[in-house]
């Protein structure tokens, strides 16, 4: 996927997941004051940037 735009509400939720050890798409609905859709959308970017960051570490 990755098509759409980056949320301006990524960064925030950047945050919250390095506060937080485990956080979910309601998680960020109730501390970003947003609805499930972009919730689950910013929920999926940060899991597309984990999975990268996951793959460069793995290679050396």
């Amino acid at each position: 996927r990755g098509g759409y735009t980056q949320d301006p509400l990524l960064e925030a939720a950047r945050e919250l997941a390095q506060q937080h050890e485990h956080i979910s798409t309601s998680f960020l609905q109730r501390r970003l004051h947003i609805g499930y859709p972009r919730a689950a959308r910013i929920m999926e970017q940060l899991e597309e940037e984990m999975a990268k960051e996951g793959g460069e570490g793995e290679e050396e």
